[in-house]
């Protein structure tokens, strides 16, 4: 192959260790690829799984790697980790500017050469207007608080770097693509609302004051009515290209091998994508089943906690009863005390009376008006006219104007 001539061919690459066809990119003539996946690490868990290939040029002078950049390397990012979180507690990092993240990964490729010094950047950036339309679109048609609102691949950049290595003159150059995932975030209706709901009082004011949050909805595992506020972005390298050439070829691999590829960019076949896209369903299916049960777990929770309610309400009723009737009985209880009282009281005061009377030689005499005549005597019969008395052992017959009086009974 002439010096001046690099010829690309457009190929299908295999994998390295099963022979399957993996990407499709564009190759120079003469050199030899090696394609590494690690997909069988993150088919458990559905993730996209990380793909590398790296080129070699005939005499090995001359290296380009590719790398999906499907996850995040943190191991160079320590000092730029920002977290947030959504409402339901699942954890997002926020935007890392994508030069930052080519130069932190340039510093930890290139920690053991001399000389490290960055030469030039070139940024291109994503039809931001465009893009903000469509997210407001897409927020119009919210239906679930776990929906991306947008995927969009906002900026890219190349950052050139140059070094030298075994006394030997090198540059490097980075190509990277930085990819944002946008969701919705989403707060709680406030409570001074949505209580009065479903009060058949007060619902024409809690619609009033629902009317604030145009896109609220009840969210059933959590069991509130909850609201889009705001959007964060979970932010991801899409796809890295790294050439490193002597710095004697360099202009002409880059123009010649680098900018065609990445212009041209990397493909995957269609069994690779058939494979990723069966790991996003399955991830999927799993999230749903996972809320799912997250469901059923709240529904359980939610019915045993009616029942314990529907027990606790039961005992009370219960124990009122039992109150009540306790009450009750007490009640009686001292009714029948009271009454055995007054009647031992009636008693004793009829005995003392009996023995006064006795001890007097006096007895007691009740007329037909129901008054009462003590007449000294122990005489059984008694007989009264105006102001006179007259008693005898035996029945007499006074006349008329004499009234028999009857013998007090005790």
């Amino acid at each position: 192959m002439s010096t001046d001539e690099i010829k690309l061919n457009k190929v299908t690459l295999k994998e390295t260790d099963t022979g399957k066809d993996m990407v499709i990119m564009k190759v120079p003539e003469g050199w030899t690829s090696v394609v590494t996946t690690d997909r069988n690490s993150y088919r458990g868990s559905g993730q996209p799984f990380f793909v590398k290939v790296r080129l070699n040029s005939g005499d090995n002078r001359t290296s380009v790697w590719y790398l999906s950049g499907l996850h995040y390397r943190d191991d160079h990012m320590e000092s730029h980790q920002d977290f947030t979180t959504d409402l339901y507690g699942n954890l997002y990092r926020k935007f890392l500017k994508v030069e930052d993240y080519i130069e932190l990964l340039a510093k930890a490729d290139l920690d053991d050469v001399t000389d490290l010094k960055f030469v030039r950047q070139t940024d291109w950036s994503s039809n931001a207007e465009e893009q903000e339309k469509l997210r407001r679109k897409r927020i119009d048609e919210l239906t679930d608080p776990m929906e991306v609102v947008d995927r969009v691949y906002r900026k890219g950049a190349v950052r050139e770097y140059s070094f030298q290595r075994n006394g030997y003159k090198r540059r490097r150059v980075y190509s990277a693509v930085i990819q944002g995932v946008e969701y919705a975030a989403w707060k709680e209706v406030p409570w001074a609302v949505t209580q009065y709901l479903t009060d058949p009082f007060m619902q024409d004011i809690a619609q009033m004051g629902m009317r604030l949050y145009p896109n609220a909805q009840y969210d059933k595992t959590l069991r509130k009515w909850i609201y889009t506020t705001d959007y964060y972005t979970d932010w991801g390298i899409r796809q890295i290209l790294i050439m490193d050439a002597p710095e004697s070829e360099f202009d002409r691999s880059y123009k010649k091998v680098f900018l065609p590829l990445v212009n041209f960019g990397v493909g995957y076949t269609e069994n690779l994508r058939a494979e990723a896209d069966q790991m996003q369903a399955e991830r999927n299916s799993r999230d749903r089943k996972k809320r799912a049960e997250i469901e059923a777990i709240q529904r359980q929770k939610q019915a045993e906690a009616d029942k314990q309610r529907a027990a606790e309400e039961e005992k009370r009723k219960r124990d009122q009863e039992a109150r009540e009737k306790l009450r009750q009985t007490q009640n009686e209880i001292a009714d029948i005390r009271r009454s055995m009282y007054e009647n031992s009281q009636k008693t004793q005061a009829k005995v003392r009376e009996m023995w006064t009377d006795t001890f007097r030689g006096d007895t007691r005499f009740v007329d037909k008006y129901g008054d009462e005549h003590v007449i000294h005597t122990y005489d059984n019969y008694a007989y009264k006219s105006g102001d006179r008395y007259v008693t005898s052992d035996s029945p007499l017959d006074h006349g008329w104007d004499w009234e028999e009086l009857e013998k007090k009974k005790y």
